[in-house]
């Protein structure tokens, strides 16, 4: 599968990605850079131990890279963390959304080791 089809198949906006990076080459780079990250476990530990300022961080990290990566699913997830952990304080549960997140970067993970060489 190529970086194209890849995009298709998680409904990221693949255009928007080259756009953004200019060829193939760049996105792939990106894309599979972000796949072998996980900061899942460090903003569960972070809302575990009531520190929300980190986990605001790690939210709004994730955001900006879904954004630079225009990977739709990633941004969707992220950006409602963020926005519920933007007052300091999370404005509901949180465990939907890490759920979530956890299931998008798991397909991101999925569709990565799927990419031609």
């Amino acid at each position: 599968m190529n970086i194209k089809e890849c995009y298709e198949k998680l409904g990221a906006d693949y255009e928007d990605a080259l756009k953004r990076l200019m060829d193939d080459t760049r996105i792939k780079k990106y894309f599979l850079k972000y796949a072998e990250t996980n900061e899942q476990p460090q903003l569960e530990e972070a809302l575990k131990n009531n520190d929300y300022e980190t986990a605001f961080r790690l939210a709004h990290n994730m955001k900006g890279i879904s954004l630079n990566l225009s990977l739709t699913e990633l941004y969707k997830a992220s950006n409602e963390l963020c926005e519920m952990l933007r007052s300091g304080v999370p404005t509901g549960d949180p465990a939907p959304l890490l759920e979530r997140l956890r299931q998008v970067h798991q397909d991101i993970a999925a569709a990565a080791k799927e990419i031609d060489d």
